[in-house]
């Protein structure tokens, strides 16, 4: 309803759909509560969907050299033109879906100012891009869990948006959250460790990561006008 609410991009994870990940995060309805927007994209259907983060992954999209940052670029043009005035933008995703909101973030600069990967990973290099990040892992995600989200939030807070100290922690049932705030240029990096938890959309009683972007968006917008 407000064009200059923060916007959220979100990304669905490989082989998934647009459908399925509203219904797994319940995200709709929590952003329209929170009066935060959502684009919801979707990967090409060749003939499942998923995301070309990087040129090797993800299958099919990567495979069949699916121009996804293009197509990304446009919905956000088209976005623009439709009237969105949204001055904070945070990309979002799960696994595959997780991948590519980094990359665009790394690979569209300016465009983004935080992304939030669920189930995390590094496609790409970013060096000195100076955008937020909210890692999200599980201990019992074997491919892409707690140990890859700690290793992904200690690069960005040395070379991506470099921060100092070590970071406010706490704990919450079985979350350990630590975040790091003000890094560089005023960005956040907050790392999300679940212990016993897979490869899910994360939704508990002590964590809800739908929650945890909704509050990553508004945080940021709210330093945006600061």
């Amino acid at each position: 309803a407000d064009p200059a609410a923060p916007m959220l991009v979100f990304f669905h994870g490989q082989n998934g759909s647009i459908a399925n990940v509203r219904e797994r995060s319940g995200l709709a309805a929590a952003a329209e509560a929170a009066d935060v927007s959502v684009l919801w994209l979707s990967g090409a259907a060749v003939p499942t969907r998923s995301w070309n983060t990087n040129g090797r992954c993800c299958d099919p999209a990567s495979t069949r050299k699916v121009d996804d940052l293009a197509y990304v670029d446009a919905a956000l043009a088209q976005a623009r033109a439709a009237g969105v005035r949204a001055e904070t933008v945070v990309s979002v995703g799960v696994s595959n879906g997780g991948g590519m909101a980094v990359t665009v973030g790394c690979r569209l600069p300016g465009r983004f100012d935080g992304a939030a990967s669920i189930a995390v990973w590094i496609p790409v290099s970013c060096t000195g891009v100076g955008i937020s990040l909210l890692a999200v892992g599980g201990t019992r995600d074997a491919s892409l869990g707690a140990a890859r989200a700690r290793s992904m939030a200690g690069t960005w807070r040395s070379s991506v948006s470099p921060c100092a100290g070590d970071g406010e922690r706490e704990r919450v049932g079985k979350a350990t959250i630590t975040t790091w705030a003000p890094c560089e240029g005023g960005a956040i990096v907050r790392l999300v460790e679940l212990a016993g938890v897979g490869h899910v959309w994360p939704r508990f009683d002590y964590y809800d990561a739908t929650a945890d972007v909704i509050d990553f968006a508004r945080r940021l917008d709210a330093g945006s006008a600061g």
